[in-house]
């Protein structure tokens, strides 16, 4: 059971990893966001404010929600083997 946490848990944070730090590399390098209306609109919930744009934040806050997603599937499908 430990073990299926643990193997759950480390592909979320990997995800997130991976996903924060593109994100960190498309502010870094100016690349331009287009201004997703979604992304924006997340953003500025202001849950989590990392950056000056809130395209970019809207994306932070949607590789953190997908990270939980990744976990908790993770969880779901292999206690369902068990």
């Amino acid at each position: 059971m430990i073990r299926n946490i643990l193997a759950s848990l480390m592909s979320a944070i990997l995800f997130g990893i991976v996903g924060l730090f593109v994100i960190f590399i498309i502010d870094n390098t100016g690349f331009s966001t287009n201004d997703s209306t979604l992304l924006n609109t997340i953003g500025e919930m202001n849950f989590i404010n990392v950056f000056s744009n809130s395209t970019l934040n809207g994306l932070v806050l949607l590789v953190v929600i997908v990270s939980i997603i990744i976990f908790i599937a993770g969880i779901a499908k292999r206690s369902s083997k068990n």
